[in-house]
């Protein structure tokens, strides 16, 4: 459970969603550099 909610049950529509991928974050270095030459 996350927050009180199965994260695999659409908010929306209220079906099962499968699983596929995850996304493990890059150090933070790397992030802050990506936000500065997307964001300026």
């Amino acid at each position: 459970m996350f927050r009180g909610e199965d994260p695999l049950i659409c908010r929306i529509c209220k079906k099962v969603m499968k699983f596929v991928s995850s996304v493990f974050p890059s150090n933070l270095s790397v992030i802050k550099n990506r936000c500065h030459l997307t964001f300026g």
